[in-house]
């Protein structure tokens, strides 16, 4: 492998693991990524006699032949879409070599498909994909394995920038801040964000515009929350404060889909403000720039990278 950027995609020749290749595809494009196609295989043990062990070793390289054919095959399919790969085939515990491929390629993304679920308000991931994501400091692009077929083919041909909108993009990795982007089936409000991508609503970022003749902000509000225009009045030194429809502020975020814009209002020089309550929450999911994805980070590291004023600006608390 080159010295370019590469994402590390872990599979098994199963299809619900290939249901990321689509999403890796166009994220590869638009980032410029190389890949690095891992394939882990059990370690194949006997306590049989001696006279056995000829027969775990012809299986042992029986199954590293067949990943490794696997894995070429991959490989020109990605090639065939503008994406150059290179192969690993290792064997040990999935999760722990996982972690080794991603520190040994130096990657820049962890792309990974999980058999999540949701329980108590959050996504529960598989035992491996947890491993992972809590040893690495890196990147990770998570894709439910529940979803279609029809959604996978959807992907793959989508012409877009990927998952995020560039300006984001730039600015996450540029930092070098732990994130995972969750993709999902397209949901236009922020209820239904977090109802699709199985996160709880209270950390869910419900992303706001006001305006007062040509001045704008940005407001970030748990899902299920609705802004208190007049707690907010006073953080701004403005007066007859109103909420924005989505036609009068579309234009602000060329790089985004209508309405949904990242809460990183320095990002496009509007002045941004997060309500307490969101802001007391340990993680933040809020949209990717596309209504098929959200970003999901801690909220310290938002915090310190968007720099908002954050106050009490709920009219509702976070139950409602």
């Amino acid at each position: 492998m080159s010295a370019r950027r590469a994402v590390l995609i872990p599979l098994d020749g199963s299809a619900p693991a290939e249901a990321i290749l689509p999403h890796v595809l166009r994220t590869a494009r638009a980032l410029q990524l190389d890949a690095v196609l891992l394939c882990v295989l059990v370690e194949i043990t006997s306590t049989a006699a001696d006279r056995t062990l000829h027969l775990i070793v012809e299986a042992r390289e029986r199954l590293r032949q067949e990943a490794e054919n696997y894995l070429r095959g991959v490989a020109r399919h990605l090639a065939d879409h503008g994406v150059r790969a290179t192969t690993e085939v290792r064997v040990g515990d999935a999760a722990t070599e996982i972690v080794a491929a991603a520190k040994e390629f130096d990657v820049q993304l962890i792309a990974m498909t999980t058999h999540g679920h949701r329980g108590l308000g959050r996504l529960i991931f598989s035992s491996t994909t947890d491993a992972v994501l809590r040893s690495v400091e890196i990147p990770a692009l998570l894709v439910c394995s529940r979803e279609s077929k029809r959604e996978a083919r959807a992907a793959e041909t989508n012409e877009g920038d990927g998952a995020m909108s560039p300006t984001l993009r730039e600015l996450l990795l540029g930092a070098r801040t732990r994130f995972d982007v969750i993709e999902h089936p397209p949901a236009y409000t922020a209820q239904q964000r977090a109802a699709n991508a199985h996160v709880g609503g209270s950390r869910v970022a419900k992303v706001v515009m006001v305006r007062a003749d040509d001045w704008w902000g940005m407001v970030a509000l748990p899902a299920p929350a609705k802004l208190d225009l007049h707690a907010l009045e006073p953080l701004t030194d403005r007066t007859r404060l109103r909420l924005a429809a989505e036609d009068e502020f579309r234009h602000l975020f060329p790089d985004c889909e209508p309405g949904a814009m990242p809460p990183f209002g320095h990002l496009y020089g509007i002045d941004l403000f997060v309500d307490r309550d969101l802001a007391d929450e340990e993680e933040i999911v809020f949209p990717a720039g596309r209504h098929e994805a959200e970003v999901r980070m801690n909220m310290r590291d938002y915090i310190d990278l968007a720099r908002p004023t954050i106050a009490p600006l709920s009219r509702v608390s976070r139950a409602a």
